[in-house]
């Protein structure tokens, strides 16, 4: 089976060269059956061709809707969560020795007990590192986040469509790392 990109490629190429070169090129070959010349008449040169667009998807856009996803999922969840300590919130953010960023999502309480720590840090008193508080409320925060995803059909579909989008990408992603070590897209 041809790759579907090649045979486009083949099926463009042959349809703009003249019907004579089409012709005497499929007789060169015995093996392929010769085009039929009949059915594709030259263009006139007032007539308007057909445009064939070809559109394949690239991993970053594959990987950017499912960021997107996840942005409309917070946002509805955020809007319908009536504890403000747990809403969502996702930035860009490029860790302690690196200037690689990374998207990091946390809740409001885990933002608030890093804010308390640094502010303690400079002024010389005690707070509870982010990361106690973090382990202390996590219980609170995975039963009030499932509370409201189960309450709401809304974000039941959302999370299912991030799901999707998530294998699509994975599949996709190991198709084309296939005997490959890097992947240059």
């Amino acid at each position: 089976m041809a790759r579907p990109s090649f045979t486009i490629a083949v099926a463009a190429w042959l349809i703009c060269l003249p019907p004579g070169i089409r012709a005497s090129e499929a007789a060169a070959a015995p093996d392929v059956a010769p085009p039929d010349i009949t059915a594709t008449a030259p263009a006139k040169p007032d007539e308007q061709l057909d445009e064939i667009i070809v559109q394949g998807t690239r991993l970053w856009q594959m990987h950017k809707a499912i960021t997107d996803a996840d942005d409309r999922f917070f946002a509805r969840y955020n809007e319908i969560n009536k504890n403000h300590d747990f809403d969502v919130h996702c930035t860009m953010e490029a860790p302690l020795g690196t200037r690689l960023k990374q998207r990091i999502c946390r809740a409001a309480f885990q933002e608030k007990a890093e804010e308390e720590w640094a502010r303690a840090l400079l002024q010389g008193t005690a707070a509870n590192p982010p990361d106690v508080v973090r382990v202390a409320r996590e219980d609170q925060y995975r039963k009030n986040l499932l509370d409201v995803v189960r309450g709401n059909p809304e974000l039941m579909k959302m999370l299912r469509q991030r799901d999707a989008l998530e294998k699509k990408y994975e599949a996709e992603l190991k198709k084309r790392m296939k005997g490959k070590w890097i992947l240059f897209e």
